[in-house]
Formats: structure tokens, C-alpha cells, sequence
């Protein structure tokens, strides 16, 4: 295998920028070798070159360069410096960290052990009280007593409990910190003393006397427990801080070597392409005095090393050469995992740059081609299905409608057409929303806003496409641009696995953090690039789980299903939101938006977590799991910029009705995001626009184009005083949950993007012939319920996505089963939070 190539599995992901320019180096190589290849420089420029490099140090002229291409060299020479001096000041800085980092270990190792020092003190005084209620005295607990045996229960086992691994801990019985606590070796004396005197005592001081002694054996236990406790909470965040630093300690080790391997592989290919001997100099010059390299170096990470594995042993109770053993197989399984993650972002970049597509081999064998062909052919036969029945739809359309007005049953067919497209899929989503501007100029459906007259096509083309791009999509963009730049730079990669290394170990914990860190992710790289991102960090998780955990599924689905939650979370997460922002009037701000789905999604999750453990029961089959490992590391001047355009663009989104006056609308300040980020190649480059969800865009243009056409035409206005005919008397709660029951179904079915695109403006329409106006409310929950509908494997993104995860055997985790279990009872969920506490806090947002 190539180095680079070896540089690149080896990597820690969030130091890429630090390690050697080998790609750069190799660069400067080969223009070295072209010019070489070229012919000389010629006079002048030689000239020029002497006049520049004149100035030389006289450490460089060292290496006797000679050739016209001595420039290059010296310009080679400068970058190995270079990279020379970013990695010796990088590792400088980890080890000095990794060292404070130790030192806190070890402080909390000494506290660790003085909380164990004062268990033993306390089983002390309990075998003092234990020796004193011996059965040859009369007065004595009854040793028959279950409360003096679960006494003796735990001073046996509390020796050990503490050396225990975790997973021993588990089923420790619960523990009750006491109101009140008392010095062991005071109260052990104490007791001694009453014993002692104890034959002066009357009958009923005797009597008081075992109460006390009784009180003294509760008091004991109930401080026992709590030292156990605390101990047993120190000791499983010590096991994992240790196990953290000694994968970084080593990964710092693998970082020096890497590099070094690097200069020395640059090096020799340079000197085999220009015949210029100069790596003894170098060496001799650089490499031997970068301390990454140096022997002091590997000694020190030795033996930090050697001081993280005594502790790892003295918790765990081990010996040093089994710590060390238990050690070295978590950093195997940790350099798995990172592998893994790189080769998965390098697939991902290649398909994002080439557009390069992944195809079965089973469908390109020549044994398989006569069925791979019938699949062919049984795929456009239903396609051309699906279009023959469209059109004959539509034809029926024109001819049978409930409308006299010939605008009406046009505008009508054209809707009933467009959405079975949408529906079926015949053609794709994006092709059938470019449809939608041919249809209604053929058809003729645009009126003129002030004659009422029907426009010829040249004045109703203008009008269509001008509608077509707006605030709307300019928001879209927006949103988009922040995504990107958030995926780009790691920084929601680095939230989300903050926050997963931070939960406990339990099946429970851990399947809460990921549903919560599914919606957050949602809530901002929108709810198709978060089910990617999220899955990417269960996999140390799901890849330690036996076969047929219960756990796996749970997760997956999971994951799925908040990330669909996530989808209502902000006007950005998902372009139902944005579309029925363009619809409402005046548009809801960011700060209402908020105060509506926050809670609404809290709820939501937590439904839909107790439901998953009731559904799974992960917690059936006992496990230890592997925790997300997060590294921490200072933000780069990059990352900082994105954040601070991010946060500025949101603050600007929520004041948008503030400063409306202006700026005029949201759409306006998305254009901030889109230039500040594009602007700099190195935040976000042509690529990156380039590999925008265009597909989503043009949908939603479409949409907004047929919504256009559908009110211009005055069949919005037909439509929704016949369904208000029909609810006439109803309360307007009423109408919202019906309303909110028909988007649950058809987005089940349908995208959760094109049921807004056909539904949001009939529902908005309704709500105006509403006593009071109500529309914001009902667009509202049913923009919400569009996300909120997550039945089947079809119903959105995250679900096509899970059902299509597969382990490393080819198996999926999920069948279509799981989400009548989960995803259909999950959705019912979310229809009842949002028709309670969703409509609470729309009443509360003045919607």
C-alpha cells in the first residue's frame, strides 16, 4: 500500500491538519521533475531566481544545491522545515495536555482511594458492633435478623466491590445517602465503651441500650452504602478517563512515527528524482532536533504510558500485564473504528466530487444478466404504468369535476396530475416539479390579479418562474450553506460526539442521548444529512453488540424516527417548514417557531423512547457497550468563523420581524451565510455549493410554482369554501386535529415534502374562513405533523435510510415489521403531542 494511502487509514480524524503535507510534498516534487524534464531556466529568470535567493541563510547553502532548479529546492527544503516545526509544536502541545490530563487522573486516583480508605473504616466499625452483639449475650440482635444478615452482606462483599469490573456493579442494591452521618472510628469506640459498662445498666437501660446499638448498625449501613456509592461513581469515570488518555498517549506515539516515516519517504523520492544527495544534512540539521523524534520523547509517552496502566490496574484490580492487555485491545478496537470512519468519508468524497455511483456486481455478471434484465424490464413496465394512468387521470379530471368554472377544472386537473406523480413517483420528484411550469402555461389557469382576466402564456411564463425563485428558496440556501459548512469543518460531529461520551453505559441512557442528539442534528444540518451522521457514530456501539442484540434496532430506528422529530425542530431543518413559512401571513418569527417545537419535539422523544423500550427491551439482554470516544481540541480559526456566522444568521433570523423594515424578509439576510462562508475557499469552495440537495431545491420551486397557480386561478378560494361548508359549526381545535389526521396519513405514504406542497395551502386558506383567523395555528400543527409522520421504511429519509443499514454479515438491522411495531405506533405519538402540547404553545406563540 502506498504511504499516503497508509497516512490516511492511520490518521486520528480531528488531527488530519496537523500531520506531514505529504500530498503537498510530492507536489513540489513533481514540479521539481517537470522542470528538470522542461529543460533549463532560461537567462533572465535564472537571474531573477540569483537575486532572490541571494539573501540564503548560510545553514541552507549547506546543502550545495546545484542546477537551474535551485530554487525549488530551496523552496522544498523550506516546506520540510516547515512541516518540521507545525509538528513539533503540535506534539509539544498533546503531550503537555496529555500530562496535565494524568496528573488530574491521578489526583482524582488518590481522592478514589482515600473514599476506599474510609469504607474500610467503616467495615471496621461494623465488625466492632458485630463482635459486640455476639449471640453468647442476652442482649444481642437476633442474628437470625434479616437486617443484621444484609449487614453482613454487604461488609463481605464490600471489600471487593470496589475492584469489580462495571459490569458487577450493575445489580449493587440501591443506596440511600443518610441525613445524618457520624465518624466510624468515634462511633465504633462508643460503642466499645457501652459495652463495657454494660453490666450496670438496669433492664430497660439494656433494652434502650440494644436500640442504640440497633441505630449504630442502620446508622453504619446506611454510610456504607453511600461511601459505596461515591466510590463506585469515581471508579467507572476513572476507568474511562484512563482508557481515553491511554488511546490518546498512544495515538500521539503512532503521530511522531507516522511523520517521521513521512520526511524519510519525501525525502528519498526526492533525491532518487533530482540526484541531489541532502538527507544526511537534513537529518542532521532538522529531523534529529525536532523533539517528536527524539529519544527524550518516546521515553516520556513511555512512561505516562507505564503511569496510566498502574492506575487502569489499581482500579481494576488486575495485574499490570493484563491491564495493559485490556488496554491495547480498546485502542484496536478504537483504531477499527477510525479506520473505518475514514474510509467511509473518503467513499464519501469521492462520490461527492465524481458523482460516483456504487453498483451490485451481481448485476453486471454475465450470470446474473438475465435477471438483472427482467428487473430492468419489470421497473419501466411499471413506470409506464404509472404515467398511462396519470394521464388518463388527468384526462378524466378535465372531464368530471365538481367546478363549472373552466379555469377551475383545468387548475384542478393539473393538481389531481401533478400530485399522483408525486405520489407514484413515475417520473422523479424534481422532473415532475419542472413539469409544473409547462403545464400551467399551456393550460392557461393564471389570472390577472386585477381584471380577473385569464393571462396569455408569454405574461403568465413571466409570472410563473418569476414566483418560482423567492424568499423562500433563498431561506432554503441559506440553511443549506450553514449545513455544509457545520459538516465540512466537524463541528457537528464534534457536538454530537460530546455529548455521546458524556452518557452513561446503560441501554436506556444511551439510546435517550442518541434520539436527543438525532433531533439536534436534525434541527440544523437538516433531517437528511443527520441520520448519516448519527448512524456513522453508533457504529463502535453497534459493531460490539452480539448478533441479534435487541439493542442494534432500537438504535437504528431510533435514530430514524428523531431525526424525522428533528424535522419540526426549526424553520430550517426541512423544507415543509420553509414552504409553510411562504405561506403563512405574516410568516412566524424564529423565536415562535421555537417556543412551539421545542417542546413539542422534547415530548415526542421521550414518547417514542419509552415506547422503543417497551417495544425492544434492550435492556433484556445484559451487555457491555463502547462508548463514542471524543477528542477535545482546540477550534481553529476556520471553525470559529462558522460558528460566529452561524450564530449571527440565526440571531438575524429571529430578529427578522424586528428589522423587517430593513431587510425586508428572512429570505434577504439568508444572502449574509451564502457570502461570508463562500467567499473563503478554504470554509466552503464551488464543490461544496455544487453538491447542495439541488433536487430538493427544484421541488420546492415546483411547489411553490403550483401553489401560485392553484391561488391565481381562484381554485384555492373554491377549495376552501367547500371543505369550510363542510366544517361549518366546527371549533377550530376540531378542524386542526382533522387536519392533522389527513397529513399523518398521506405523508405516511407520500413525501413528507410534496403532502406540504398539496395540502399547507388548503389548510391555510381554511383557517382565514375561520371565525378569528386561524390559520397560522392549523398550517402550524400540520407542518408539524408532516414530520411527525413516520410509519413505513417510505415515509422520509431517515427511514429509507435506517432500513437500508446493514451490519458487517449483509444483514439489515431493520425489516418492514419493525416499523409497523415502532414507526406506525411512534407517528400515533407524535399526532397526540402535537394536538395537546403543540397546540398549547401555538396558543401560547399567538399563531
Amino acid at each position: 500500500m502506498k504511504f499516503e494511502n497508509v497516512l490516511k487509514f492511520n490518521t486520528v480524524p480531528e488531527w488530519n491538519e496537523h500531520y506531514i503535507a505529504y500530498a503537498k510534498l510530492k507536489k513540489m516534487i513533481y514540479n521539481i521533475e517537470k522542470e528538470q524534464i522542461l529543460g533549463k531556466t532560461s537567462a533572465d529568470n535564472q537571474l531573477l531566481i540569483e537575486q532572490n535567493y541571494s539573501d540564503v541563510n548560510a545553514e541552507m547553502a549547506l546543502y550545495n544545491f546545484s542546477g537551474p532548479q535551485k530554487h525549488l529546492f530551496i523552496e522544498f527544503i523550506e516546506a520540510l522545515e516547515s512541516e518540521a516545526s507545525k509538528i513539533e509544536s503540535f506534539y509539544k502541545e498533546k503531550e503537555r495536555s496529555t500530562s496535565l490530563q494524568l496528573a488530574s487522573i491521578e489526583h482524582d486516583y488518590n481522592k478514589y482511594l482515600e473514599r476506599y480508605e474510609q469504607v474500610l473504616d467503616i467495615l471496621d466499625a461494623e465488625s466492632n458492633l458485630q463482635t459486640i452483639s455476639a449471640p453468647s449475650s442476652s442482649r444481642v440482635i437476633n442474628s437470625a435478623d434479616p437486617s443484621s444478615f444484609q449487614s453482613r452482606r454487604v461488609s463481605r462483599s464490600a471489600r471487593h466491590s470496589l475492584f469489580l469490573p462495571d459490569s458487577d456493579q450493575e445489580n449493587e442494591p440501591g443506596l440511600l445517602i443518610p441525613k445524618k452521618k457520624k465518624s466510624s472510628r468515634k462511633m465504633s469506640r462508643s460503642v466499645s465503651d457501652n459495652f463495657i459498662n454494660s453490666d450496670n445498666r438496669s433492664d430497660n437501660e439494656s433494652s434502650e441500650y440494644e436500640d442504640n446499638l440497633e441505630n449504630d448498625f442502620d446508622e453504619i449501613e446506611a454510610n456504607l452504602k453511600s461511601k459505596l456509592r461515591q466510590a463506585s461513581s469515581r471508579k467507572k469515570i476513572l476507568l474511562f478517563k484512563t482508557r481515553e488518555l491511554f488511546i490518546t498517549l498512544s495515538d500521539i506515539q503512532l503521530f511522531a512515527k507516522l511523520n517521521l516515516t513521512g520526511f524519510n519517504k519525501t525525502i528519498k523520492k526526492c533525491q532518487k528524482v533530482t540526484n541531489q544527495n541532502f538527507k544526511d544534512r537534513f537529518k542532521a540539521t532538522v529531523l534529529d532536533k525536532v523533539y517528536a523524534f527524539s529519544a527524550d520523547a518516546k521515553s516520556f509517552s513511555d512512561d505516562l504510558i507505564d503511569r496510566t496502566t498502574d492506575i487502569f490496574a489499581g482500579i481494576t484490580g488486575v495485574s499490570k500485564e493484563t491491564a495493559k492487555d485490556e488496554l491495547k485491545n480498546l485502542l484496536r478496537d478504537q483504531v477499527v473504528w477510525d479506520r473505518n470512519t475514514v474510509w467511509r468519508d473518503m467513499i464519501k468524497m469521492e462520490r461527492n466530487v465524481g458523482a460516483i455511483g456504487i453498483v451490485d456486481r451481481k448485476a453486471i455478471s454475465g450470470s446474473n444478466s438475465q435477471s438483472s434484465d427482467k428487473t430492468f424490464w419489470s421497473n419501466e413496465v411499471i413506470q409506464l404504468f404509472y404515467i398511462i394512468s396519470g394521464i388518463l387521470i388527468f384526462a378524466l379530471s378535465l372531464v368530471y369535476n365538481p367546478f363549472s368554472d373552466s379555469v377551475h377544472q383545468r387548475c384542478w386537473a393539473m393538481l389531481i396530475f401533478v400530485s399522483y406523480l408525486w405520489a407514484t413517483e413515475a417520473i422523479p420528484l424534481h422532473v415532475t416539479a419542472i413539469l409544473v411550469p409547462f403545464l400551467v402555461v399551456v393550460l392557461q389557469v393564471m389570472r390577472d390579479p386585477v381584471t380577473d382576466k385569464v393571462l396569455l402564456p408569454p405574461d403568465a411564463a413571466k409570472i410563473i418562474f418569476s414566483s418560482m425563485f423567492g424568499p423562500v428558496i433563498m431561506l432554503l440556501l441559506g440553511g443549506f450553506t450553514l449545513a455544509a459548512a457545520l459538516s465540512k469543518h466537524n463541528l457537528a460531529k464534534m457536538a454530537a460526539s460530546y455529548i455521546l461520551s458524556n452518557v452513561g453505559e446503560s441501554p436506556e441512557s444511551v439510546l435517550l442521548a442518541n434520539l436527543f442528539v438525532a433531533t439536534f442534528a436534525s434541527m440544523w444540518i437538516s433531517n437528511v444529512a443527520a441520520p448519516v451522521l448519527c448512524f456513522s457514530l453508533i457504529q463502535p456501539i453497534l459493531r460490539t453488540l452480539p448478533k441479534g442484540h435487541p439493542l442494534a434496532p432500537c438504535l437504528v430506528i431510533g435514530i430514524a424516527l428523531a431525526s424525522n422529530v428533528g424535522g419540526m425542530a426549526s424553520p430550517i431543518a426541512s423544507p415543509q417548514n420553509i414552504i409553510a413559512i411562504g405561506i403563512m401571513n405574516p410568516p412566524p418569527s424564529w423565536l415562535q417557531w421555537f417556543i412551539i417545537s421545542i417542546p413539542t419535539c422534547i415530548a415526542c422523544n421521550f414518547g417514542i423512547w419509552f415506547l422503543l423500550l417497551s417495544v425492544y427491551k434492550p435492556s433484556s439482554v445484559p451487555v457491555k457497550l463502547n462508548r463514542t470516544r471524543f477528542i477535545s481540541e482546540k477550534l481553529n480559526s476556520s471553525q470559529w468563523f462558522v460558528i460566529a456566522v452561524s450564530a449571527a444568521t440565526i440571531l438575524l433570523w429571529i430578529l427578522a420581524p424586528s428589522i423587517a423594515p430593513i431587510f425586508g424578509d428572512m429570505g434577504v439576510l439568508a444572502v449574509f451565510p451564502i457570502i461570508l462562508l463562500f467567499s473563503s475557499p478554504s470554509i466552503l469552495s464551488k464543490e461544496d455549493f455544487n453538491n447542495f440537495l439541488w433536487t430538493v431545491v427544484i421541488l420546492a420551486m415546483g411547489g411553490t410554482a403550483l401553489g401560485k397557480a392553484v391561488q391565481s386561478s381562484g381554485l384555492l378560494k373554491q377549495l376552501s369554501i367547500m371543505i369550510s361548508t363542510l366544517i361549518s359549526g366546527f371549533s377550530p381545535y376540531y378542524v386542526m386535529c382533522v387536519f392533522s389526521a389527513l397529513v399523518l396519513v398521506v405523508c405516511t405514504f407520500v413525501s413528507h415534502t410534496v403532502g406540504a406542497l398539496i395540502i399547507l395551502p388548503i389548510v391555510y386558506e381554511v383557517g382565514n374562513k375561520l371565525e378569528g383567523g386561524h390559520s397560522g395555528m392549523l398550517v402550524m400543527a400540520s407542518t408539524l405533523m408532516a414530520s411527525g409522520a413516520m410509519g413505513l421504511p417510505v415515509s422520509g429519509f431517515p427511514n429509507m435510510n435506517a432500513i437500508m443499514l446493514e451490519d458487517s454479515t449483509g444483514t439489515p438491522y431493520l425489516t418492514v415489521s419493525d416499523f409497523f411495531y415502532a414507526g406506525i405506533p411512534s407517528s400515533v405519538v407524535a399526532y397526540f403531542v402535537i394536538i395537546t402540547i403543540g397546540y398549547f404553545f401555538t396558543v401560547i406563540a399567538s399563531l
